[in-house]
């Protein structure tokens, strides 16, 4: 772990700077919504030390990312249904519902090159770049939803997909269709939820009213009722 990080923090992320000016901040920690969107709580930021007094986080982007092993071992490592992005932002939750602290490290830099989805990769279409984002939100609602409205989720899952494909033809942009389509459909009938969910039962000591970095209490104190399904 980073010097500066005390006993207690389990996970410390850096804050990622831009490769080709690293005088900006490319990401320093992240957070989500209530329905399961990422946020990334500092972004393409001139970097005037404005943010090193914040360190509690929800979550920290992977580049960069220390865990303790025995936290890794014991909570299973990053979820498999979570491939492409936001692994270890759920990683990062995981942790904090287990008791432990997710910490950033303003000190601690690394270089980010670009967005996670690209690592790897020539070319992300818009239409992968959509279904990996989304798949990630609808997986993590899933989820972290509590059992009463466990169904109610599943159930809109595929008509909200619809509805949302409607809205972006009508928005003209015909590429996200498919992969707004193929993340609803993934989600719901690929089996990774239940996996998920007996992994997060086994290791919470917590609930949300419990995190004050909960996603109703985001880090930014920003407050999101009204995110889109």
């Amino acid at each position: 772990m980073p010097s500066r990080s005390p006993p207690s923090v389990a996970i410390a992320g850096p804050k990622l700077v831009n490769v080709d000016d690293p005088a900006r901040i490319a990401a320093f920690g992240e957070s989500m919504t209530r329905m399961g969107r990422s946020i990334t709580l500092v972004q393409d930021e001139l970097d005037q030390g404005q943010h090193d007094r914040h360190t509690d986080v929800l979550g920290v982007s992977a580049g960069g990312m220390l865990v303790r092993r025995s936290v890794w071992n014991s909570l299973g490592g990053f979820d498999p249904a979570l491939p492409d992005v936001d692994a270890a932002l759920d990683f990062s939750v995981r942790a904090r519902l287990a008791g432990h602290r997710v910490a950033v490290v303003p000190d601690a830099r690394a270089t980010s090159a670009g967005p996670i989805e690209e690592f790897g990769r020539a070319k992300v279409s818009e239409r992968r770049r959509v279904r990996m984002h989304r798949q990630a939100q609808l997986h993590r609602r899933l989820t972290y939803s509590s059992a009463g409205v466990l169904w109610i989720h599943w159930l809109t899952l595929v008509p909200f997909a619809l509805g949302r494909a409607i809205g972006h033809l009508v928005a003209k942009h015909p590429a996200a269709v498919g992969g707004e389509l193929a993340a609803a459909f993934a989600v719901a009938f690929g089996g990774g939820v239940g996996r998920a969910r007996r992994t997060l039962a086994a290791n919470r000591k917590l609930g949300w009213g419990g995190d004050r970095t909960a996603p109703d209490q985001l880090a930014t104190g920003a407050r999101t009722p009204h995110d889109l399904p």
